[in-house]
């Protein structure tokens, strides 16, 4: 009994030491980016096109820089007002 005591405050003990490492739910990285964009009230529509699409083709880079096995696609929604 006493060895079983023993060894279940050892095993704890070095659990809680950081000697054994542990993680139930690791975190993983998440598979969507999102960019929200808010511009001062009365910037014309132009300049907002602009930088909306200054943020599509740098997403785009990053986009071809990091392809890999889990990557599928590339989605682009604008929710601009109509010209």
């Amino acid at each position: 009994m006493a060895l079983g005591v023993a060894m279940l405050l050892l095993t704890l003990g070095v659990w809680n030491g950081g000697w054994i490492k542990f993680t139930l739910f690791p975190t993983i990285e998440g598979d969507r980016l999102t960019c929200s964009l808010t511009m001062p009230a009365g910037t014309p529509v132009e300049r907002t096109t602009e930088i909306v699409a200054n943020l599509e083709r740098s997403a785009k880079e990053a986009y071809s820089e990091k392809t890999g096995p889990f990557i599928f696609g590339f989605y682009v929604h604008r929710s601009l007002p109509p010209q």
